[in-house]
């Protein structure tokens, strides 16, 4: 579903603050850098993500319990190869890989521990939502 031109002035908004900050309206966040599955362009996304020890993070691809997925998840799937993270002035390619079975049971139970509030759009949701690791390259 495209975004409203609003929604495009707040997720730039999002974006630019999370790029200097790792925050916006008091949320901890990521810019994710995609390259766009249709258009082949560079997006970036602000999306909310759980850092894991390794340094990587954990992202939910909930669109708010929406029926269909982010078109963020969409890119990472186009160009795995060419996503980025960035946060609070630093950059770190990643790698995206889609959890299944009992690996993403643990990361949501681990997640809605850290985030209950995402309980709701697991509830509200007709579909399965992805839940992605971002493993930092290199």
């Amino acid at each position: 579903m495209p975004l409203n031109p609003f929604m495009r002035l707040g997720n730039r908004m999002a974006v630019s603050s999370v790029r200097r900050t790792g925050k916006f309206m008091g949320m901890s966040l990521i810019a994710l850098d995609t390259v766009g599955a249709k258009s082949g362009e560079r997006r970036s996304a602000p999306v909310a993500s759980f850092p894991l020890p390794d340094g990587g993070w954990i992202v939910v691809a909930s669109a708010g319990g929406g029926p269909h997925n982010p078109g963020w998840f969409y890119n990472l799937l186009a160009h795995p190869d060419q996503v980025v993270v960035e946060a609070a002035g630093r950059r770190t390619p990643v790698t995206p890989v889609q959890l299944a079975g009992e690996e993403r049971e643990r990361a949501i139970a681990d997640l809605l521990a850290r985030a209950p509030r995402f309980s709701g759009y697991f509830d509200k949701a007709t579909r399965e939502i992805p839940i992605v690791r971002l493993e930092p390259r290199g």
